[in-house]
C-alpha cells in the first residue's frame, strides 16, 4: 500500500497504512511496534472527525492484550472503567463493539459485565453480524460462552464457524486484528464440548496453519490449547507429547512478553506434574457433580451456582454422557473416586 499512499496523500490514506502495519505487528507477536502503530494511526485520522477512528484501535489494542495482558490502553479504547459496566452503555448498532468487549471483560474475570453484554445480543442462533467482522463474531463468541460456560451457545457457535475452515478471523473491511485460524476456535469449543478426539485434529490444523503463515504468538496458543486436550484426553502418548508442548509455549511466552499465555502454560506443567487423573469435565460441571454428590437436587443445585434448573438438568446430562454413567448414584461413586484435595 505504501507506493499508493505517498502518491494519494491525505489522513485517510495514511489511517489505512498504519492500521495494515500494526495488524501484520499484532499478527506477527511485534507487540510493541503494534501498540504504537494503534496510536499513530489514531493520531493520522482523529483530526479529520471519522467517526470510527477509535473502532481499529480498541480492537488492535484487544487482540494484543489478549496475549500479553490487558492493561488501562486496552480498557479505556473501549471506555472500560473500574465502574461496573452496563448493557446500554454499547449500543448494538455495530455488533462487535458489543461482543469485543464482553470478550475482553472474560479475560480480566468480570464475568457478570461479560454476561450481562453477551446476553444483549440475544440468543445465537439469532445473531446478524456484520458480514465483515463474521468470523471474528463466531471466534470472539466462542470465547465468552466458553468462558461463561453456556455449553449450547458453544455448540451453535461451533456450528456457526464450521463452514469456514481453512480461513483465518480477520476483518473484511479494513484491517483491524488478526485473531487466528478458525480451526483454533472450532478446537476450543470442541475440547468445552468433550469432543476431544476433534478438538486434537483442529488444534494441529490450527498450529500448522501458524506456522506457515508466521502467526507465531498464535501459532503458541494453539500449542497451549492442544496441550491443554492431550492432558485431559490422555491417551496413550498423549501426556508426554502435552509436556513436550507446553515446555515449548512457556518458553515461546517468555522471549515473546506473552503474559497471559504463559500463566495458563504455567498452571498447565503444575497441573502435568502432579499425580491427579484428567478429568474429561469442564470446571462447572466439576462443580455440579460435587453437589450431586451431596445429594442435591437440580433445583437445588440451580440455586447453589445461580443457574436456571434447565441449566442444572444439562448438565448432569453432559456428565452423565461423559463418564458413560447411567445415574445420579454413579456420579456421586465418580466424585468420591476422583477426589480432590487442594
Amino acid at each position: 500500500m505504501r507506493p499508493v499512499v505517498d502518491e494519494v496523500g491525505g489522513p485517510w490514506a495514511q489511517w489505512q497504512l498504519l492500521r495494515g502495519q500494526g495488524v501484520l505487528a499484532q499478527a506477527h507477536a511485534r507487540f510493541a511496534d503494534a501498540r504504537r502503530l494503534a496510536a499513530e494511526a489514531f493520531t493520522a485520522v482523529a483530526r479529520s472527525g471519522q467517526p470510527f477512528a477509535g473502532l481499529p484501535r480498541a480492537g488492535l489494542l484487544q487482540t494484543v492484550g489478549h496475549h500479553t495482558g490487558h492493561d488501562d490502553q486496552s480498557l479505556k479504547a473501549y471506555g472500560l472503567t473500574d465502574a461496573p459496566v452496563r448493557a446500554t452503555d454499547f449500543p448494538r448498532v455495530v455488533f462487535m463493539m458489543v461482543l469485543a468487549p464482553a470478550h475482553l471483560l472474560t479475560e480480566i474475570g468480570r464475568l457478570s459485565e461479560a454476561g450481562a453484554l453477551y446476553r444483549s445480543l440475544g440468543p445465537v442462533a439469532t445473531w446478524r453480524p456484520h458480514a465483515h467482522g463474521t468470523l471474528s463474531a463466531y471466534g470472539f463468541g466462542i470465547g465468552v460462552a466458553v468462558a461463561l460456560d453456556a455449553t449450547d451457545d458453544v455448540a451453535t457457535l461451533r456450528e456457526l464457524l464450521n463452514p469456514y475452515r481453512g480461513l483465518h478471523l480477520a476483518s473484511g473491511a479494513g484491517a483491524v486484528a488478526y485473531f487466528g485460524p478458525a480451526e483454533l476456535w472450532l478446537g476450543v469449543a470442541a475440547r468445552h464440548l468433550g469432543l476431544l478426539d476433534e478438538a486434537v485434529a483442529d488444534l494441529e490444523r490450527a498450529v500448522r496453519a501458524c506456522a506457515v503463515n508466521g502467526a507465531i504468538g498464535f501459532h503458541a496458543e494453539a500449542q497451549y490449547e492442544l496441550a491443554a486436550v492431550l492432558a485431559r484426553r490422555a491417551a496413550p502418548g498423549d501426556v508426554a507429547r502435552a509436556r513436550s508442548l507446553v515446555a515449548d509455549v512457556a518458553r515461546q511466552a517468555a522471549e515473546l512478553g506473552m503474559a497471559l499465555i504463559g500463566s495458563k502454560a504455567a498452571t498447565l506443567i503444575e497441573q502435568l506434574d502432579t499425580s491427579r487423573p484428567p478429568t474429561p469435565l469442564t470446571p462447572r460441571e466439576q462443580d455440579v457433580a460435587a453437589l450431586v454428590a451431596k445429594g442435591l437436587t437440580n433445583r437445588e443445585i440451580a440455586g447453589q451456582l445461580y443457574l436456571s434448573e434447565r441449566t442444572a438438568q444439562n448438565h448432569v446430562q453432559h456428565i452423565l454422557t461423559k463418564l458413560l454413567l447411567a445415574n445420579r448414584s454413579q456420579i456421586a461413586v465418580w466424585v468420591t473416586a476422583n477426589q480432590r484435595t487442594p
